[in-house]
């Protein structure tokens, strides 16, 4: 038997089963390779990407990566849902929120938070990207749909809000949903005056609007006229109303002189009252606490008049301040109803009821624009321009800072409600690249 020929003959098929071999384990690398380069690439792979609540807005935290090709994580935002992509190329670079090259970090923080936002985290490999589920971020805030209010009221009891805006419409707005329930347009409400809001017997609101020498009380679910208040003083324009918590109404006219004083409608018998404050103060403005005893006036020159009525509604006490004070909106001015306290002015200046220059809150507070007390007047809430927070103050004797909580708009108005602070101020919208007017909740 020629041995040689078995030899070669073993050799040949060695060498050929060797070369399927190979073949079969290159198809099988070739297609574990394709495979795992598909799952890096495809979308929506499991990665964790979550939000949480910041004292400055919120956090975005993801797991760490441990792709060997990793390059850099990239994460988008949009005011829109936007589908995922899987090249670079393919990504806009104006929804980029952030690009972090190391991959020990995985988390950042977001302060602009005035508006509905969709995020999403992705890994770049290179060209390739894989990307996560998309995460919707709500605010507690409503956005107006006017770029301008001459003021706001608020109904405590039905839990809504009204905005009496420039062009003459009017924003009617739920408080605990923060949603708009209506709008009405060409109101013809005059500015600068001041509307009130109270409660007729049956408990339905109102609207008091002051309208040349009368004053037109609205119906607060539709906004007609339900009915109309004359002053007593013929043909004189209403400058003013306020109202307390007892839903009797006070007003001003332009009378002035001997004549002069503020006008009491009284809620169970609508019988108009007036009491004497000063013949030279300034009518535009005036301020009566919740229980309708305590008032404050403008007095001439930047003077105020701090005053007490008895259960006749007449005149108990006056006393003038020696300061000079701007009075260039109600809002700057507060009266504590269980409490000596008294807060006055655009820089927050805080009196007791002797006119005593306690504290002025513009040092702890840049670009001061108001103060509010809490519900029990335990605590004394402020707000500035500049720093874009809430600045709390102990409502006692020392007037201590407390602390300060971070709000999304420059703000211009606060008021509470159940418990939250709610803030009126303007924001940047990016998307737009216009300022807009929106309503912030901050639960304390």
């Amino acid at each position: 038997m020629d041995v040689s020929f078995i030899y070669r003959n073993m050799n040949n098929n060695i060498m050929k089963y060797l070369y399927v071999s190979c073949i079969l384990f290159s198809s099988l690398y070739i297609s574990c390779y394709k495979q795992d380069a598909n799952k890096y690439s495809r979308s929506n792979v499991n990665l964790s990407f979550s939000i949480k609540e910041h004292s400055k807005g919120i956090v975005l935290s993801w797991e760490q990566t441990n792709i060997s090709s990793f390059v850099e994580y990239i994460v988008t935002k949009s005011s829109e849902s936007k589908a995922a992509v899987e090249n670079l190329s393919d990504l806009d670079s104006k929804l980029i929120f952030a690009r972090i090259k190391d991959r020990n970090i995985n988390s950042l923080i977001d302060s602009t938070l005035a508006f509905n936002s969709y995020y999403r985290l992705y890994i770049n490999q290179g060209e390739q990207l894989i990307s996560t589920d998309e995460i919707l971020r709500e605010p507690s805030n409503y956005v107006l749909t006017s770029s301008s209010v001459n003021e706001l009221l608020v109904d405590y009891r039905k839990g809504n809000i009204y905005f009496l805006n420039s062009d003459q419409s009017v924003e009617f707005v739920d408080l605990d949903k923060l949603e708009l329930i209506n709008i009405y347009p060409n109101l013809s409400i005059p500015s600068p005056l001041y509307c009130s809001l109270a409660y007729d017997n049956d408990g339905n609101t109102e609207i008091y609007v002051p309208f040349e020498d009368k004053i037109r009380v609205m119906d607060g679910q539709n906004f007609t006229i339900k009915r109309s208040i004359s002053s007593i003083n013929f043909q004189t324009p209403i400058y003013n109303t306020v109202t307390d918590e007892k839903n009797n109404l006070y007003y001003t006219d332009a009378i002035g002189g001997a004549l002069d004083g503020i006008y009491k409608v009284h809620s169970d018998t609508k019988k108009i009252t007036k009491f004497n404050v000063c013949a030279t103060c300034n009518h535009l403005f005036f301020k009566m606490s919740k229980n309708g005893k305590r008032g404050l006036f403008a007095a001439p020159a930047g003077g105020l008049i701090y005053f007490t009525l008895n259960d006749l509604d007449q005149i108990d006490m006056t006393i003038n301040s020696i300061n000079t004070t701007s009075w260039e909106s109600d809002q700057l001015f507060v009266i504590a109803e269980n409490s000596q306290t008294l807060i006055c002015g655009n820089t927050g200046s805080i009196f007791d009821h002797q006119f005593r220059l306690i504290k002025q809150l513009v040092i702890d507070v840049p670009g001061y624009v108001q103060s509010i007390f809490d519900e029990e007047e335990k605590y004394i809430y402020s707000i500035g321009k500049i720093t874009k927070e809430i600045v709390k103050f102990e409502n006692k004797p020392g007037y201590q800072k407390l602390g300060n909580i971070f709000i999304k708009s420059t703000p211009m108005q606060i008021f509470i409600y159940k418990g939250s602070i709610f803030v009126f101020g303007s924001v940047f919208d990016p998307s737009t690249r216009m300022v807009k007017l929106i309503l912030e909740e901050v639960k304390l």
